[in-house]
Parts: C-alpha cells; structure tokens; sequence
C-alpha cells in the first residue's frame, strides 16, 4: 500500500485534511481518498444507479488519477464523480490526442460522508502489458463549493493555475512486481 497527502492550490480553510492510499493488485488498482473538514458546503452529485461514461465531471466534485509509463510521453486520465459515474481517456503527449480509454475502466466505488468527514474508494482495472513494471500516478481531485467556488487538490502543483496534467505532479512511482498485493480488492 502506498501513502499519499493531496494538497490545495489555494490554502481554503474548510478542508483539514486530505490524504489516501494506493493498493494494486494485478491488474486493479484501489485508491482510496479521505476528506476531513467542514464539508457541509461542499457539493456532492447525487448518486446514480448506474455508474456511465459521462463527459466534464470535472465541472463538479471530481476525484481524478493520473497513470503513466516512466520514460513515455502517452499516458492516460481516469475521472471519478461521487455519482458513481466515470470516464476515461488517454493522450499521447501533455494534452494531446485526447481519446476514450479503454485500457482503463471502473469495477467498483463506495462514497461515506456526513459533515466532516467523507471516503470515497474507487477500484479500476488496467489494462496495461504484463512487460510494464513501472507506473507514475498522479492522484487529485477538484471540490466544488456552493455556490460555485472550484478548489484543486493534488500531489503537488505549478505556480500560476492547477494542471493536473504536469506529469512534474505525477509522484507516486509504483513498482509493480514491488507492490503488496491484494487477491481479493
């Protein structure tokens, strides 16, 4: 399992704390995100019955993850809303070629919270060759306040505005064959 601390852009006073974990196993990866603070205003979509594709999550609450070969200019994006609902995409350079992903797709998600607290765990399947050993994660997530205030949280970021997509960001080096695994996420 590894670690990890999500940081604000922008210091917001309602968010205390921000962290989770990284467990893979095989060809899954879970990742588990944890919020403390004042989250009474913080939006939360509703949640679906069924978890979809859907485009522009990022306009609300959305939890995001990063995936990348060490030495690779492509690398692929995975987006996950509270709703249940997701999508994913690769790029063959630093925002390039955007396409739909299918190397990347949701198994499964759970969403906990009341007013100071919330988890949200989400497992995904890659579908990445048995030859890659190596991956740099990016793990962060965009909160969305009423009434309509966007805060970015991330591993690390730029000076000037959030970008996600600055693999700089991309911290988490995992070795695969490395890795504690998990048989049953």
């Amino acid at each position: 399992m590894i670690d990890f601390s999500l940081v604000p852009f922008r210091d917001n006073g309602f968010i205390t704390e921000f962290d989770g974990s990284v467990l893979h196993s095989q060809t899954q990866l879970q990742l588990t995100y944890k919020l403390t603070g004042n989250l009474e205003k913080l939006h939360w979509p509703e949640a679906n019955t069924e978890q979809v594709r859907e485009l522009n999550l990022w306009e609300d609450t959305c939890f995001e993850l990063f995936l990348s070969i060490p030495d690779k200019k492509h690398y692929y994006e995975f987006n996950f809303s509270p709703s249940g609902n997701w999508h994913s995409f690769s790029f063959s350079d630093y925002r390039k070629d955007r396409r739909v992903s299918s190397e990347i797709q949701l198994i499964s998600s759970n969403v906990i919270k009341d007013a100071k607290t919330a988890s949200v765990t989400v497992c995904v399947e890659h579908l990445f060759p048995d030859r890659v050993r190596y991956l740099e994660l990016g793990v962060c997530a965009i909160l969305h306040r009423h009434p309509a205030e966007h805060h970015y949280y991330a591993l690390g970021h730029g000076k000037e505005k959030p970008d996600f997509h600055l693999r700089d960001h991309h911290t988490i080096d995992m070795t695969l064959e490395e890795i504690e695994t998990h048989h049953d996420l």
